[in-house]
């Protein structure tokens, strides 16, 4: 098992311990969710990500944990067939992959 494979399990532990907590609560404003998804999932997600070197399938599993969050913060499913990129303009998101390029490219710059 790969560091990034190691994250996004790591991740998917978080989301899955606050599920009850946060995501399925209706009282909880997405502002609120997405605070806390940016507290507590982003960092655990993209720890060390300066310094990976993704394959495909690691891109695949970072998006789908990603949106899998998003989705269920804005309330869709993929029945509802509405598009990443709709769920994260409404939400006000950065991709994830976009936050990681962001990361690795500030890491070099520092070399």
């Amino acid at each position: 098992m790969t560091k990034i494979e190691q994250r996004i399990g790591a991740a998917a532990n978080v989301v899955g311990a606050m599920r009850k907590q946060v995501l399925d609560r209706r009282e909880l404003k997405k502002s609120t969710k997405l605070r806390v998804y940016n507290a507590m999932v982003l960092p655990t997600l993209l720890y060390g990500c300066e310094t990976w070197t993704m394959q495909q399938r690691h891109v695949c599993s970072l998006q789908a944990l990603e949106m899998r969050y998003l989705r269920r913060v804005q309330g869709v499913t993929r029945l509802d067939r509405v598009r990443n990129e709709d769920i994260r303009r409404a939400l006000r998101q950065d991709a994830v992959l976009d936050v990681v390029k962001a990361k690795q490219i500030a890491w070099r710059e520092k070399l």
